[in-house]
């Protein structure tokens, strides 16, 4: 049994799916949404894993050192990933059970403090990070309108690498929230940071007086 098949029935196995129909989602959600975005971003990070020079020698030096267990501490941790964020990100009052949930099952520790959600996991340090340390100083030169200006945070960072992830691979995603959440913010900042001569970017309004018709 390979590692990413000893994963999935570890951790989505039928009692989680099942579990997750009897929690409240801001969003109507379904198990294959949850699953597209759990291969997405694992298929993702194991990219990064075999294509940064940084990472594929550390990856060959643990094999070199026959520190097998390790390399599967990383996969498993990728799963994990892919777990909190395909099925657990949708979740409105159960977030914190649900956190809960995944801390208590997750063979690499999450450490304490905050929810899952506030961690990625480190190949290289073989251990969870909070994304606080990912996130960019506020750029002193800029000088454009008040309005447009974006304090980087650990929120945006987070989201900016799962959004950057699926236009990458050419997968949708869905921004939900209340109003005044940030979410059209963060898309905005996102898309303007892009390389403007390979993509290119529209953007809609909408309001609740909205119909296919007036579309």
């Amino acid at each position: 049994m390979n590692t990413f098949t000893l994963a999935q029935t570890t951790y989505v196995n039928e009692q989680f799916l099942d579990d997750l129909k009897h929690k409240e989602t801001i969003t109507p959600t379904c198990d294959m949404g949850g699953i597209q975005t759990l291969t997405t971003l694992v298929e993702a990070l194991y990219k990064d894993l075999q294509t940064k020079k940084e990472k594929q020698e550390f990856i060959k030096s643990l094999k070199e050192q026959d520190r097998i267990d390790d390399i599967k501490l990383i996969y498993e941790a990728f799963f994990i990933f892919g777990v909190m964020w395909g099925f657990g990100a949708p979740l409105s009052e159960d977030r914190i059970q649900f956190s809960n949930q995944v801390r208590g099952m997750s063979k690499p520790k999450i450490p304490d403090g905050g929810v899952c959600w506030d961690y990625y996991f480190d190949p290289l340090q073989l251990t969870w990070i909070n994304w606080d340390g990912l996130v960019n100083k506020m750029d002193p030169s800029y000088d454009g309108l008040f309005q447009n200006l974006v304090v980087p945070t650990m929120e945006t960072t987070r989201q900016n690498y799962i959004l950057d992830i699926h236009v990458k691979y050419k997968k949708g995603a869905l921004f939900v929230g209340q109003a005044g959440t940030g979410k059209t913010t963060i898309i905005q900042n996102f898309f303007d940071s892009l390389d403007k001569e390979e993509t290119l970017s529209a953007s809609m309004s909408f309001n609740s007086y909205t119909d296919s018709e007036s579309l």
